[in-house]
């Protein structure tokens, strides 16, 4: 008769094994989970390391200080000693293009420009003999007696526009008088005659006498005084007001 009291049955093995194997995938189950679970926090940490760093740039507004003398100083050592400059906030003054605008052709006071003894009156575009020039020719001017080295005066203020050498009337000095009046101041000595540019008030020099080609044998020496307002000639004695 058997003994089958001290060896396990095949059936009982089977469990056994059975178990064994289930222990053994539950435990290689169980590592491969945290390794899994392990690697997956180190990969987080990293990716939330890197997702929280600001790599933005903004360029900061640089703002130039003014310069100062202070400023200069310090930069190169030097002191600046020049005064402070202010800024120019006048408005430039529209000068009008006609000078002396009181002078008002026809009205106001005149000099007279040399004497008072007219020895040759204003013809008014009618022809009047010259004895110089042997023939007939208007006189659209007013001679004024003189002697030679007389001073000639300005008639009202005004601006030295033209100084230049005539054939018929010697050296002549024109005046701007304001409002289109020109005077041309004519027989004057080119020494101590007036220049181009120069402002002139009522009673200052122009020149002085000396001699009027065309017309020397006509009268003695003279001024041949002439005036035009916006271009046209006109009698200067009515201008002046000195008419009778």
């Amino acid at each position: 008769m058997k003994d089958k009291s001290d060896k396990p049955t095949g059936k009982y093995l089977n469990v056994k094994s059975f178990y064994t194997v289930l222990i053994l995938l539950a435990l290689t189950l169980a590592l491969i989970t945290k390794f899994i679970s392990d690697n997956k926090f180190e990969r987080l940490s990293v990716e939330d390391d890197y997702s929280y760093t600001d790599f933005s740039f903004t360029f900061p507004i640089i703002t130039e200080p003014p310069v100062t003398a202070d400023v200069n100083e310090q930069v190169t050592g030097v002191a600046d000693t020049r005064p402070p400059v202010t800024e120019n906030t006048k408005v430039a003054e529209i000068v009008p293009t006609t000078l002396f605008n009181a002078c008002v052709p026809y009205k106001g006071s005149f000099a007279l420009p040399v004497g008072e003894t007219v020895c040759k009156g204003y013809s008014n575009s009618a022809p009047v003999y010259s004895a110089t020039m042997k023939d007939w020719r208007v006189h659209n001017a007013i001679d004024f007696a003189a002697v030679k080295g007389d001073r000639v005066c300005a008639i009202s203020p005004g601006k030295v526009t033209s100084v230049y050498s005539d054939e018929l009337y010697g050296t002549v000095a024109v005046v701007d008088h304001g409002n289109g009046m020109l005077a041309f101041y004519c027989g004057l000595a080119q020494e101590g005659c007036a220049e181009v540019g120069d402002i002139v008030q009522a009673s200052d020099t122009i020149g002085y006498i000396d001699t009027v080609p065309c017309e020397s044998a006509d009268n003695e020496e003279h001024l041949h005084f002439e005036i035009t307002v916006n271009g046209e000639r006109v009698n200067p004695l009515a201008v002046m007001g000195k008419e009778g």
